[in-house]
Order: C-alpha cells, then sequence, then structure tokens
C-alpha cells in the first residue's frame, strides 16, 4: 500500500510540474491502427533504429478513448528487474474510470533493456545496458 502512495503521489507531482504547452490537442482523428481498441492494453514492437536495440512497449488506451478529442499520454517506467506487466498492475493507470482533464489516458509501459547484471535497467543506472539510449529511443518512438 505504502508504495502504491508513493507512486500516486510520484505520478501527481510530474503532472503538476509539466509546461502549460502541453494541453491536450483536439485528437488527431485517424482512426486506431489494428490491433488496437478503447479499453485494451496492446504489447508493440518498435523495430531497431538509429543503432539502438528493438523495443517492446504496452499501450493502453482508455474505454473511453475517442479519436476526436485529446488524451493525455502517460508513461510510467518499471524500476531494477521489473517488467511492463508488473508496472501496468503496480501503477493502476489502465483501470477504468482514471481521467486527466476530464478523458481517459494514454498509459504507456515501455521495457527496460538487460543491463550489465542480466536484469532489466534504464539508462543512468550503473548497471544499464552500454550504448543503450533510453531517453533518444522514447523521444523517436513518441513522436
Amino acid at each position: 500500500m505504502r508504495q502504491q502512495l508513493l507512486l500516486c503521489w510520484a505520478s501527481t507531482l510530474a503532472l503538476m510540474v509539466l509546461p502549460s504547452e502541453f494541453a491536450l490537442s483536439s485528437g488527431c482523428g485517424k482512426f486506431l491502427p489494428s490491433g488496437f481498441s478503447a479499453g485494451q492494453t496492446t504489447s508493440v514492437p518498435v523495430p531497431a533504429a538509429n543503432g539502438q536495440p528493438i523495443r517492446h512497449y504496452k499501450v493502453h488506451l482508455s474505454a473511453n478513448f475517442q479519436n476526436n478529442r485529446g488524451h493525455a499520454i502517460v508513461f510510467s517506467f518499471h524500476g531494477h528487474n521489473g517488467d511492463m506487466d508488473k508496472q501496468e498492475d503496480l501503477s493502476q493507470l489502465s483501470q477504468k474510470g482514471l481521467l486527466i482533464d476530464g478523458a481517459g489516458i494514454i498509459a504507456v509501459y515501455p521495457k527496460g533493456k538487460l543491463g550489465t547484471d542480466g536484469q532489466t535497467a534504464w539508462q543512468g543506472a550503473p548497471y544499464s545496458a552500454p550504448g543503450v539510449d533510453d531517453v533518444s529511443s522514447l523521444r523517436s518512438s513518441s513522436t
């Protein structure tokens, strides 16, 4: 329970410090790609590019997802030796009814790469995989 409260507090704090230029758009109006549907979580592989390895994400679209309305995108990163499934469960960001600015969210759960200790990790940790640029990979996958 304490860990969930701490995570919730940290997520709320992160949302509070976002600059105002990150306001919700009016939506793109495009149809969902094959395999995606409102209220469901979909696993997405992102091909290797720019010298970076293949990446894996889980993406959850809220049950009230509409392509003509803006939805906040919230990234939730697991810790050392974590994975996407555990993070989705721990964060509870895929729960029905979760709203930001009156709209459901798009929750994204990236998977860390195996580090020098054989466990998943993120760039910057002393045991993270050499040469893996998580920041660059995240930027290119979210634009």
